[in-house]
């Protein structure tokens, strides 16, 4: 078999530009041609070869509309989804294009089906660590919407931050979501610090420096003594009354 012949690029736009003309002389042509060639499997050394030839090619306002007229109603299949899915994972746009797709999308509304539909796909889904941080670092200081020129107090921003509520989530999870003193479940909740937060910057994240207690609890909690040990007598206290509170409750009922 002879070697594949192999046109020059000025050869290839005369063609082009010929094929164009027939097929819109004759447009019947086009579309039987279409049909014909649906649903053939094409081998991925022409899929790139197509897409090198393809590459920078930008479609005409009418070309855009009509391949939009053409898509309406047609649903794509599952595998359709995943294939297209993957061809698209873990490639990054560049700034331009997600300002792009960002401008294109202003004013719009999505229909109240498919927001439902975009909920019930993230059930369940939990961001990592790393992706919450992104996003809390994308609305920090004057990035964020509720900016009002650093009026919040250092404090009550720190108590805020992504790092302490990750420290309350994993203290809380520690617990099983269950007040340390009097054993109390499904009730508010609050995470305590053993040594206290003013008193030791360095231990404020740290899990172990964390109790979860009801908010009644947390009240009768010393909030100012840096001695763990008196915090721990306390919880040991309520324990006991509590103990001797169900007790006494039994012997009445019998």
């Amino acid at each position: 078999m002879g070697a594949r012949r192999k046109f020059s690029p000025e050869h290839c736009k005369k063609i082009s530009a010929a094929l164009k003309k027939r097929h819109q002389e004759n447009p019947e042509e086009h579309r039987r041609i279409g049909l014909v060639q649906r649903g053939k499997i094409v081998s991925q050394e022409t899929r790139e070869k197509l897409s090198k030839a393809h590459m920078g090619n930008k479609h005409s306002p009418e070309s855009k509309e009509k391949i939009r007229v053409a898509s309406l109603g047609r649903k794509r299949s599952p595998e359709s989804i995943e294939r297209s899915a993957a061809a698209h994972r873990g490639s990054k746009r560049t700034p331009e294009t997600r300002k792009k797709m960002r401008l294109s999308h202003l004013g719009k509304k999505l229909p109240l089906e498919t927001r439902k539909k975009m909920s019930q796909s993230r059930l369940g889904m939990s961001p990592s660590p790393e992706t919450r941080e992104k996003i809390s670092q994308a609305q920090l200081g004057s990035k964020s919407s509720n900016w009002k020129g650093g009026i919040t107090p250092e404090n009550d921003r720190l108590r805020d931050s992504l790092e302490s509520r990750e420290w309350r989530r994993q203290v809380y999870g520690r617990d099983w979501y269950t007040c340390q003193a009097c054993g109390l479940q499904g009730v508010g909740i609050n995470a305590h610090h053993i040594k206290p937060w003013h008193a030791f910057p360095e231990l404020r994240y740290e899990i172990d420096n964390g109790i979860t207690l009801c908010k009644k609890c947390h009240k009768i909690f010393p909030g100012t003594d840096p001695d763990t040990s008196l915090v721990m007598g306390v919880v040991m206290v309520i324990k006991l009354q509590l103990m001797l509170l169900n007790w006494n409750r039994r012997m009445k009922q019998t």
